[in-house]
């Protein structure tokens, strides 16, 4: 399979600033102060979406990996630069959840939160973290509490925010 070019205005720009030496693995360096805003906010929101995806495309590659070349999480380690057991784990919520119940804007460490749960249970506490605009911390405890019994925030009548009871 041949790798297609990069086409959109944004990968372009992101390539370019890669053979400039601009952009490498620990840096950014922008100059240009007539640097367009709207340039500034896509490369944002950019970064952003490889960072929430970047570890759903490895777990995806690995799980391909393993079935195709039968692939070691070692080899991965290598390739990736990131430990195998972090390989694991991303590939253990890859597994576990599938493509079509993923949440483009919730972490990969959401999605391990719920991985242990039914389908149906995956689907709505997924929905539920990324429509009340949960961290990690709030949906593992959310899902502590559901599990005790007991809902651990509450939505404020007054001004419609979530409060912790107690």
């Amino acid at each position: 399979m041949t790798v297609p070019a990069l086409r959109t205005p944004i990968a372009s720009l992101v390539l370019e600033l890669e053979q400039a030496g601009a952009l490498t693995a620990t840096s950014l360096t922008l100059t240009d102060p007539d640097l367009p805003y709207d340039t500034y906010e896509a490369l944002a929101h950019f970064f952003g979406r490889v960072n929430r995806a970047s570890l759903f495309w490895i777990g995806d590659l690995l799980l391909f990996g393993e079935r195709v070349y039968g692939e070691s999480y070692a080899q991965a380690a290598e390739a990736t630069g990131l430990a195998p057991q972090s390989l694991m784990n991303t590939v253990s919520v890859c597994k576990q959840v599938p493509k079509t119940r993923r949440r483009p804007n919730l972490s990969l460490s959401m999605h391990q939160e719920v991985a242990p749960l039914e389908p149906a249970e995956q689907k709505e506490w997924l929905k539920r973290a990324e429509t009340e605009g949960w961290t990690r911390g709030q949906l593992r405890g959310e899902l502590r509490a559901q599990r005790n019994g007991e809902p651990e925030t509450c939505t404020c009548l007054s001004c419609g925010n979530l409060h912790r009871r107690g």
